[in-house]
């Protein structure tokens, strides 16, 4: 993916500290960037795809932190923030595809189930831990 970050990208940085009180201040540090440069008249698309980045970076030190970049997973961006749009307050919606079975790893059901908000037209196979 090309994400539109224009002169934001370089006042954005990676994660360093993978533990959960060191990401939400690195996450809060990079909405105040963001905001800062919205404030300051920066074009939307801009803002969108910085956001879009921010989170990119975060789920690939975790990805690669656990280990499972070295495995058959594939870890995918879809919905706005596959398109690089991630609106401020919307979700994270990610894919994790891997293996020929579709049965969800954590409760082993070979079957669908299905998003509650989305009605049964989108299958969800992670039991539905959103995260």
């Amino acid at each position: 993916m090309s994400l539109i970050v224009g002169p934001l990208a370089p006042q954005l940085t990676n994660p360093q500290d993978l533990s959960i009180a060191a990401l939400k201040a690195h996450l809060a540090d990079q909405k105040e960037r963001i905001s800062a440069a919205f404030s300051a008249g920066i074009r939307i698309d801009y803002i969108l795809g910085a956001r879009a980045l921010v989170v990119d970076r975060v789920l690939d030190a975790l990805w690669t932190e656990a280990g499972l970049d070295e495995t058959a997973l594939g870890l995918f961006a879809v919905g706005g923030y596959g398109r690089g749009e991630l609106h401020p307050e919307s979700d994270v919606d990610i894919l994790i595809l891997g293996g020929s079975k579709r049965s969800c790893i954590q409760c082993g059901t070979d079957y669908p189930i299905y998003h509650s908000t989305l009605g049964s037209a989108y299958p969800d196979w992670t039991c539905g831990a959103y995260l």
